[in-house]
């Protein structure tokens, strides 16, 4: 607009150095309102978002004001010089040669649109029409597009989780791994694969948090050719290796900038362990029928062997122990371990912690 409009005034006969004050200072106000508009409308997302995703668009808005307000400053500043040394005069009408003007694409434009312009203006409740329409059209298609709070990272990388029962031990956790990452492997699309047995992956990613070490658990971080790689050999990988351990949990993950664990999630909440546990299982057996439904699994994971710790009240009175001694020593056992002595040959009990 600037430019367009110290053209206009060399034209009318004003100096290169008037017409390029005179082009700046006239649009000034114009300019500042546009990008101190489209600045502002971009601070609501941070009241709106709240958690990660807040954290996501946290320095979004003030990066795209200052950006805009940058090309403010260098269009009130830097553009009226570079006009005034580089453009030194008008662009003048091409002579026509034959009797007839040269082709030129921007005067065919400026032709129909100022046609298309009269005719709006003649016609201003069509013209309000056909933009009510077009509102209307849009929100039906947006209605029909798949919608996402956070995207799908695109990255040549992916990741591959592997959970057998509570308490396998690790040697049995590194031969299905390495089992599953030497058919990985095989892929030409495949460059290389970190891998990570009875412990979890340093952070690597934003949202993708390392899952606590357990000798049960194991992880891949899978470096692909590309990032269409990475999406086809995700679908392949899924169809071909989620179920072929029998014993294992195999999940292939696609990096994504979403906190969820799952795409899709059902909780059952009840004070009763036993119903809870009747109803996820019914739950489970019903989902697996569904043949759009790859993986369903429960979070009940396995039952556990436990042991009822109870020592004698009138000892702990005795000897002065408090009620959150025992469990907080409890919990800091892993080998056999005495927690305390009464007297010299009677202990209040010795605690092991049995994984099966």
């Amino acid at each position: 607009m600037i430019i367009d409009s110290y053209m206009e005034m060399m034209a009318e006969g004003k100096t290169r150095w008037q017409a390029s004050i005179d082009a700046t200072v006239h649009f000034l106000k114009s300019i500042f309102t546009a990008t101190l508009c489209i600045s502002v409308t971009f601070f609501p997302f941070l009241i709106m978002m709240k958690g990660q995703s807040h954290d996501f668009l946290l320095s979004f808005p003030w990066a795209i004001s200052i950006v805009l307000f940058i090309s403010m400053i260098i269009a009130q500043t830097l553009l009226p010089i570079l006009q005034y040394f580089f453009i030194t005069k008008p662009i003048e009408a091409a002579k026509p040669k034959n009797g007839k003007k040269p082709f030129n694409l921007l005067d065919i434009m400026d032709k129909y649109y100022k046609k298309l312009l009269a005719w709006c203006f003649h016609h201003p409740w069509a013209t309000i029409g056909m933009g009510v329409a077009g509102f209307v059209i849009g929100c039906l298609m947006f209605l029909k597009v798949p919608q996402k709070m956070m995207p799908i990272a695109d990255r040549d990388q992916f990741a591959v989780e592997i959970y057998l029962p509570l308490g396998t031990t690790i040697e049995r956790t590194t031969a299905v791994a390495d089992s599953l990452e030497h058919m990985i492997s095989k892929d030409e699309r495949v460059v290389g694969i970190a891998s990570f047995k009875g412990c979890a992956s340093p952070r690597f990613h934003t949202a993708y948090a390392p899952q606590f070490a357990d000798e049960s658990y194991a992880q891949f971080i899978v470096n692909t050719t590309s990032n269409e790689a990475t999406v086809q050999l995700i679908d392949e990988c899924t169809e071909k290796y989620t179920k072929m351990f029998p014993e294992a949990y195999v999940k292939i993950k696609q990096l994504s900038f979403s906190s969820c664990a799952v795409p899709i999630e059902v909780r059952l909440k009840s004070d009763n362990l036993s119903e809870l546990k009747d109803y996820s299982d019914s739950i489970v057996k019903i989902l697996r029928q569904m043949p759009e439904l790859m993986l369903v699994r429960s979070n009940m994971l396995e039952p556990l062997s436990t042991t009822r710790f109870l020592p004698p009240v009138s000892r702990l009175t005795t000897r002065k122990l408090r009620d959150w001694v025992l469990p907080t020593r409890l919990s800091s056992c892993r080998w056999p371990s005495a927690m305390a002595t009464a007297s010299p040959s009677v202990r209040l009990g010795r605690v092991t912690t049995i994984s099966t």
